[in-house]
């Protein structure tokens, strides 16, 4: 996210906006935003129903949650609504008229959108 927070600047000298989608309570949606100084909207998922819209959402598999109970860290504690599923990592440059013009989507937690890309992506509509 903080990453997102440094880019905004070139993102918006485009004319594009950024913002940010979870599934978390907007308690924690406030903490993030206050802790790492971001300077767009972050916005709480609280049902999840953009998260499935969009069909990026999957349910924790039932191994990691046995092994999240037995150390402490429930997902279903994080969720505002208190469900095993999370979010699929994803980037949407959404154009003005509200089609998607270009997705990046990946099962691969780690992998992350870079904010070059998508700016790049921006400079070719």
């Amino acid at each position: 996210m903080k990453a997102w927070a440094e880019s905004l600047r070139d993102i918006q000298a485009t004319g594009a906006n950024l913002v940010a989608v979870h599934p978390e309570p907007v308690s924690t949606a406030k903490r993030l935003h206050i802790g790492s100084s971001l300077n767009f909207p972050l916005l709480a998922d609280l049902d999840q129903s953009v998260i499935k819209a969009y069909d990026i959402q999957f349910r924790v598999h039932k191994d990691y949650e046995e092994m999240g109970k037995s150390r402490g860290f429930l997902v279903s504690e994080q969720n505002a609504d208190s469900s095993w599923h999370l979010p699929i990592p994803a980037t949407y440059l959404v154009r003005s008229d509200g089609i998607i013009a270009t997705a990046w989507v990946d099962h691969d937690y780690w992998n992350r959108t870079e904010a070059d890309a998508v700016l790049a992506a921006i400079s070719e509509l």
